[in-house]
């Protein structure tokens, strides 16, 4: 994990607790980085943490959209069958998701957790969303001109199925 994300990771003692071992419920990990790097391994801890020991890190959590423009973190709460299917065989489809947005995208629970700027976030929920529409049926794009992170192309119709696999 920590050559996956590109921190330093270890567990610390308090000073309280020197010469006593490690007592208690829980101990403190400490996760030096950049900030990204940082939230992208916390996340990864909180995903393992939590098949684990499940409600760990979403009992009572609700989903959160924040405006900040700067890095930060967003929730959003999916269903099982929605789950699986933003996660993909293997997690293709969540590595898919994550790199087009530019963003760290963490499924905790049944809870996806989205972390980046405010357009790497907004840009994740969109794909999400037009990704279970698809669940559902087809999905129509009105804007696709108008933005600056998608290019369209016209195909035969009888290479459909070799350009999506």
């Amino acid at each position: 994990m920590e050559e996956e994300w590109g921190v330093l990771m270890f567990f610390m003692n308090k000073a309280e607790d020197k010469g006593r071992g490690r007592g208690g419920d829980s101990e403190q990990l400490i996760i030096f980085g950049g900030q990204r790097e940082r939230r992208g391994a916390e996340l990864k801890v909180m995903n393992g943490i939590e098949k684990k020991a499940p409600g760990s890190f979403t009992r009572g959590v609700r989903e959160k959209i924040t405006d900040t423009k700067g890095f930060d973190t967003d929730r959003l709460l999916l269903k099982d069958e929605e789950l699986s299917y933003c996660i993909g065989k293997e997690a293709a489809t969540q590595k898919k998701l994550e790199k087009a947005a530019g963003c760290i995208l963490q499924f905790i629970g049944n809870i996806g957790f989205i972390a980046g700027t405010r357009a790497q976030r907004r840009r994740c929920k969109e794909f999400i969303s037009w990704l279970l529409q698809q669940m559902r049926g087809s999905v129509t794009i009105s804007d696709i001109s108008q933005r600056d992170d998608a290019t369209e192309m016209y195909i035969p119709a009888n290479c459909k199925g070799w350009v999506t696999g």
